[in-house]
Order: C-alpha cells, then structure tokens, then sequence
C-alpha cells in the first residue's frame, strides 16, 4: 500500500462552518443562562432574568438541533450525547413547575432543590458537550478515501471508534455493520436521531455511515473469520423452507452475539455462512488472538460443547494477511462495505473444507496471536484456486463439553 497518503487540498473549504460556528457560542450561552438568572434576581433585575430564563424554551432544543446538524459533519456521537442530555436536563428544569408540586422558592424546600438540580447538572453537560463538539471538529479533516478508510480501519478515528463501542451496549440486533447501531428495539428509536436506520439501497449499512462513508479502502493486515453450516443442502432438504429460515435466524443471531462483543465487523450472512473481519481499528492489535478465541465462542455458542450434540453443525476457518477493506460499488448507487484479497479467498476455503465442530487456523495466525500449537493437530490443505499448500492447526470443542482441546494455549 502506498503509505504516501495525504489530505486532500481543502484551505478554502475546511474553514468552520456555520452550524460549527454556532455551535459552541449557542451552547455556551445556553448553560450560562440558568446560572446568571440567580445573580440578575439579587441584583434587581427581575425582568432581565425572567427573559433569559424564559428563552431557555427556545435555546435548549436549538443546542440539540445544532450538535446534531454538527455531528453530520465530524461524526463523533458524544458531543451530541453529552451536550443533548444537558439540554434535556435543563428543558426539564423549565417544565419543572408543571409536574412538581407548588413550592416557595426555598432553598430547603426539596421540590425547589430538584428544580435546581436538573439546572446545577445540566448546565455542565452542555458546555462539556460544546468543548467535546469543538475537539471533534478541531480533529475532523476532508482527506482523500484512502486516508480515511486508514483512520478508520487503523483505529485513527476516535469518533467512530466510540460510537462503535457505545452503540454495541445498545439493544439490539440487527446493527449497522459499520457503526454498531442498532436497527431494532428502544436503541433504533434513539438512533433514529442520529439519522442511523437501515439504507433503502443496503439494509446491512445505516443510512448515515452509507451516504457519509465514500467509496474506497485501503490495505491493511486483518484476520478473518468464515463460519460454514456443515450438510446445509440436507438440511433444508430435510426441513420446510421456514423451519430451514428460523433455523439459519438462530445462527445468525448467535454469531451476533458472539462476534459483536469481540469487536469484529460483521461482513455478511450469506446463506448458511457467516463472515466476520477483525481489524486493528475496532478489534486492536491483537485481532487474531480475539478471531481464535471467538471462532470458539462461536462453535460453544452452537452446541458443540454440549454432550448431546450441536443444534447446528458448523466449521470454521481462520486467516490473518493483507486484504483491501473498505467500501465498494457505484457512487450514488450500491454500495457494500467488504475486503477483498487472496487472504479473504483463503479464509473461505478454510471455513468450506472445516468439519463440523473443526476450526482451521492457519499457521499465520496462530504466530500474529503469538499461541503455541503443540497441542493442536496439524494439517496440510490442498485449497481450491490456490498453488500452494496450506498448513493450518485444528482446534476442536470436546463432545463432553469439557472445553476446546489445547486450552492451555490461553493460559
């Protein structure tokens, strides 16, 4: 990859906005006004204060309506969260006389210190979301795709690399396969206000990561995570065609579950197969330890575990190398975010030649998670498209339950 990057020409462009240069002054300007209207009153200017006070009706939603306007632009979620909070905290302040019982306006009486509080809190939260908006901006740059799928993909991005961790404790799947926001439940009603719900061209991808994310990548070392359904024609051959859906919803939603928490980007369910990215932006340096160990949640997560037997038998393959990540297709049109590479073709046919139960993992990976493998059985693929061998290690969950065999590699 051409490390050669570097922004694109923007002097007469990247200059502050006007929601940027509204945004801290409004906010400022907002959180003072409650703190001011107590000296104002004191000093006898009543009817100064009860104006200032009374356009806090008209400044608190207008902070909500401007961070979020300036969130389009840097993409960080916590100015808007921080600083809307605030502003909610101080319209419940000034509604406050309309669900609290009539009280003098006592400093001992308790209804006058809950009043109080909504202000003494949310006045703070404001300004701390002005100052987290100006950091925001002050780090946001147009740069050419390539640089910015570096910072994304690198882990060069904070604001994404927050929203992605505070969206995951969000319920719930399905998510955005980008930012982690959730499409369904109470947490797609609040990503709604961030203009997160699924894109009419890609249902996989929000609209928002969709139209802001451009087309383009850049080549970075990943693992990959390819989960196969062993005997999938049988089954469907076996079962009705909904029983077979309902059957694959419960895959999917436990590879969700599993793959999620460990940071990896969902790629795709494609049929009976998952695929999951583990890059060093969102899963850390140590992306093939975190793809290995989920690859065994993964299998636990499908019964393999269980003396029984799985409820689903699934294979799984793992490979770490250089890939292309990013967004692919037409501008304005389709669009899907992918990798792309020999490593991506190898992790596939791994996953497609795993037993049920087996996870492969190349000797690649096993080194970059810095694992031993003496436990491990080893193998020498002969993989479909490719001239050279392979060799993998396999790891298997113990049909007792007891635990993946070579357990003393995370020791």
């Amino acid at each position: 990859m051409d490390k050669a990057l570097t922004h694109v020409n923007v002097s007469a462009a990247s200059g502050p906005t006007l929601i940027h240069a509204a945004t801290v002054p409004m906010c400022t300007v907002c959180a003072g006004g409650p703190v001011l209207t107590g000296p104002l009153v004191m000093a006898g200017l009543g009817a100064p204060a009860a104006v200032l006070h009374q356009l806090l009706w008209v400044f608190a939603p207008l902070n909500l309506l401007v961070l979020r306007l300036s969130f389009g632009e840097h993409r960080d979620p916590m100015p808007f969260i921080v600083g809307g909070l605030g502003s909610i905290l101080l319209l419940l302040h000034m509604a406050s006389p309309y669900f609290l019982p009539e009280h003098p306006p006592d400093l001992t009486n308790p209804f006058r210190l809950i009043s109080l509080t909504l202000t003494w809190l949310g006045s703070p939260l404001l300004l701390g979301g002005a100052w987290l908006d100006w950091r925001a901006r002050k780090r946001a740059g147009k740069c050419a795709p390539e640089h910015y799928w570096e910072t994304v993909l690198l882990g060069k991005n904070p604001g994404l690399r927050r929203g992605r961790h505070w969206f995951a404790l969000l319920p719930s799947s399905p998510r955005c396969t980008l930012c982690n926001a959730p499409f369904a439940g109470i947490g797609a009603w609040l990503m709604r206000l961030l203009g997160k719900y699924p894109s009419a061209k890609n249902p996989r991808l929000c609209a928002d990561c969709l139209t802001k994310t451009p087309i383009g990548g850049a080549e970075i070392e990943l693992s990959l995570l390819f989960a196969d359904v062993r005997g999938s024609t049988g089954l469907a051959e076996h079962t009705s065609p909904s029983e077979f859906m309902h059957l694959m919803n419960r895959f999917y939603r436990a590879a969700t579950d599993v793959l999620v928490p460990a940071d990896a980007l969902v790629d795709k369910f494609v049929g009976d197969e998952v695929v999951a990215l583990f890059v060093p932006g969102f899963a850390g340096e140590d992306h093939a330890r975190r793809a290995i160990e989920a690859a065994r949640d993964l299998l636990c997560a499908t019964g393999h575990a269980d003396p029984n037997g799985p409820w689903l038998p699934v294979g799984v393959g793992v490979h770490t190398g250089i890939a292309f990540v990013g967004s692919v297709g037409s501008e304005g049109s389709v669009t899907d975010i992918t990798a792309l590479g020999d490593t991506v073709n190898s992790a596939a046919r791994l996953a497609s030649t795993a037993g049920a139960g087996e996870i492969l993992i190349s000797e690649v990976s096993l080194s970059a998670a810095g694992l031993a493998s003496k436990n491990l059985e080893s193998r020498e693929l002969e993989l479909k498209g490719r001239a050279e061998s392979m060799k993998v290690r396999v790891m298997r969950v113990r049909d007792s339950g007891a635990g993946v065999q070579g357990r003393s590699m995370y020791d």
